[in-house]
């Protein structure tokens, strides 16, 4: 019998803790804003979380949170992002575990099964214990198979992509070049100019002096 692979979308959450020094308006704002979003009432969600990160833009989890709300919205290119601002501020461990995960579901949702396996790798070396990783690496890892084409297209494309950026900020930086070339031979033209006018002036000058 075909083992059936069912893919785990759970959706993780991370609890701002209230310590010494923390803004206690927005601790209650992302709980609010948990709560609404547990109850999909994703308006509210982005206006408490939203409210929350303008109090503390530095606090990861809150960041996180609003991720958790794009995706929720199928605003994965949102999510993404959102989740990789968060990883870059967050050091611990288990919530790194979570942002992995939750990183992977939204570039299985992009169809971009390369990226979604090595999230959930990510997620299975900080938490080896992890089934919903597990589960959906194995469904990740079917899908590159099943479509091979796809996933050589989408490194294709964007090799593409990243070639027109280079050749853009290349032909940006001829463009400079040229202009300053043009205006540093203007310069010169124009400093010679002005010398061979100031030699007809001293040679008139001259040729009146002389002239009786």
């Amino acid at each position: 019998m075909t083992k059936k692979i069912v893919m785990v979308f759970l959706l993780l959450l991370l609890v701002t803790n209230l310590s010494l020094g923390a803004n206690l308006t927005s601790y209650k704002k992302n709980n609010r804003g948990q709560k609404a979003l547990l109850n999909k009432n994703h308006d509210k969600a982005l206006e408490y979380f939203t409210e929350a990160w303008e109090q503390e833009p530095k606090n990861q989890k809150i960041l996180y949170n609003l991720g958790n709300v794009f995706y929720k919205t199928q605003d994965y290119d949102k999510a993404v992002s959102l989740y990789q601002k968060s990883l870059e501020k967050n050091v611990i461990s288990t919530e790194k575990a979570a942002m992995y995960y939750n990183l992977g579901n939204s570039y299985y949702q992009k169809n971009n099964w390369e990226k979604a396996r090595k999230m959930y790798e990510k997620t299975l070396h900080l938490y080896p214990d992890d089934i919903a990783a597990k589960i959906n690496l194995e469904l990740s890892l079917k899908k590159q198979k099943e479509n091979p084409q796809k996933s050589d297209n989408k490194q294709k494309k964007e090799k593409q992509e990243q070639k027109k950026e280079k050749q853009k900020t290349e032909t940006k930086d001829t463009e400079k070049e040229y202009a300053r070339r043009a205006l540093k031979a203007l310069a010169k033209k124009e400093q010679k100019t002005r010398k061979k006018y100031l030699n007809k002036q001293i040679k008139n000058e001259n040729a009146r002096e002389y002239d009786w």
